[in-house]
């Protein structure tokens, strides 16, 4: 291949790996100071697929719990700000399907695994709520940072 070609396909490589962090960066609501970036950048280049969990995957801020005895998968928080809260799911709803796949049987983790994914994604949860049959909602996942910090809101009571 001609050297000049090497040399364009090595800058627009890079050019690429800086508009992907400085998107991400956008993505997830941050200011981002130039240590930030830097951190962010070298992360793309030392640990390419570090860079690509925290940048392209994401979750939906809920904070699940195992039932002791029943097995049930309960929603034992939901993030303040999180998707979950946007599509209002509650602390006490009890996990009934996920992209209509029953979560009975299912290992918390298995749940877990199953919220996660994409982040821009959207996962449908149908939950048991108190006084309500089934409820769905459809949840957008979003990245780790932005749910680096949040808060979870717990409810005072179950859904049993």
């Amino acid at each position: 291949m001609n050297r000049t070609v090497r040399l364009a396909i090595v800058v627009l490589g890079a050019a690429v790996i800086l508009l992907a962090v400085w998107i991400t960066q956008r993505l997830a609501h941050q200011r981002t100071p130039s240590s930030s970036f830097g951190r962010a950048f070298q992360t793309a280049l030392t640990n390419p697929v570090e860079f690509a969990k925290r940048s392209v995957t994401g979750d939906t801020g809920l904070l699940l719990r195992l039932e002791p005895g029943t097995g049930r998968i309960l929603v034992q928080g939901v993030g303040v700000g999180s998707p979950a809260e946007a599509a209002g799911l509650r602390a006490g709803d009890l996990l009934v399907d996920i992209n209509d796949q029953s979560v009975t049987n299912q290992s918390l983790r298995q749940v877990v695994d199953t919220l996660r994914g994409f982040t821009g994604g959207r996962v449908e949860v149908t939950v048991q709520r108190a006084g309500v049959t089934n409820l769905t909602c459809i949840v957008r996942r979003t990245s780790w940072n932005t749910l680096l910090n949040t808060t979870f809101n717990h409810g005072q009571g179950t859904n049993k």
